[in-house]
């Protein structure tokens, strides 16, 4: 490789690093700016959302999110993973599943 192939390789890369991370940098800010929406106001619409949903996206959602069930006599037991999307570690891991059984959370049907 010559000496004017490689500085013209090393100038186009500089050039795309230079515009990758102006762009990381206004999503960032995007990100910073954006104002934060309480989980009052989330629930309530993500509960309005399923609600409008037909029967086969309640299964698809279901099927994406529902890793095991565990039925007993008196109790059941549901483990899933919900994406959590962030920039920085949410809780310990935050893509620990999580588990709620029915005794200790009133889960009412899709």
């Amino acid at each position: 490789m010559s000496e004017r192939l490689y500085k013209d390789y090393f100038h186009e890369t500089n050039t795309k690093r230079a515009d990758i991370v102006s762009e990381m940098s206004g999503i960032e800010a995007e990100l910073l700016n954006k104002p934060v929406i309480p989980v009052e106001q989330l629930v309530d619409g993500v509960i309005r959302l399923v609600g409008k949903l037909d029967f086969t996206d309640k299964k698809s959602v279901i099927r994406k999110l529902v890793t095991k069930i565990e039925a007993m006599k008196q109790e059941i037991t549901i483990w899933g993973r919900i994406p959590i999307p962030a920039t920085e570690q949410v809780g310990y891991y935050a893509n620990d599943s999580n588990r709620w059984t029915a005794e200790r959370r009133q889960v009412y049907p899709i």
